[in-house]
């Protein structure tokens, strides 16, 4: 038997995508109205509205241990929340590169797909926000982007109607990745040590 629990209302247009906080009981909704809503599961009340300068919200997503909370948005940047950190945290993307974002389950990287690419982002302190990969396939632009548990195997959906796996290792991920992190970890200022030496 299938029983209606909670309706969850207060977005005042479309909502786009969900996601479960693995931990808790816990909803994030994101709308075209340009915000992202934390729900309660177990009464059903709203617990915090976010907003990422009033453009419509693509896709959110948690992490897979809950300590990261990031929304895509049509026009922004990608927004990520941490729970140790209140303040919100940008990664620049080029409009309409963002329609989907997922992440590693190691916590550390996350993806984000629009136009025709994938790119892998860099969530550790010293290189937050530096891209580490970009992937090619699709013709049209990609509509959908799933993760295994494993962190091995993920899947793009494109308007090209074709669906692509992509099998990798995270490390052989950052050893291909490095030709692009290498100079920027050795010359920006902003980068720490232990970050200069990751592609040593």
């Amino acid at each position: 038997t299938h029983q209606l629990i909670h309706t969850l209302e207060d977005h005042t247009d479309g909502v786009t995508s969900l996601s479960f906080h693995r931990s808790r009981p816990q909803l994030a909704s994101g709308s075209w109205d340009g915000t992202v809503k934390l729900w309660n599961l177990s009464d059903g009340s709203l617990l915090e509205t976010r907003e990422i300068d009033g453009t419509a919200i693509r896709s959110v997503a948690f992490s897979a241990d809950g300590s990261w909370l990031a929304a895509a948005s049509s026009e922004g940047p990608i927004r990520l929340w941490r729970e140790s950190n209140p303040e919100p945290q940008d990664i620049a993307v080029n409009l309409g590169d963002a329609s989907e974002i997922v992440f590693h389950p190691d916590g550390r990287t996350l993806i984000s797909a629009g136009a025709t690419r994938i790119a892998f982002w860099s969530l550790d302190d010293d290189s937050f926000g530096t891209m580490i990969r970009e992937l090619s396939g699709h013709s049209r632009a990609i509509t959908s982007l799933a993760m295994d548990a494993s962190g091995t195997l993920m899947v793009s959906g494109s308007d090209d109607q074709s669906v692509i796996p992509w099998l990798f290792e995270l490390e052989q991920l950052m050893a291909t990745g490095c030709d692009r992190l290498a100079d920027y970890l050795k010359t920006n200022p902003r980068a720490g040590s232990s970050a200069a030496k990751l592609c040593l």
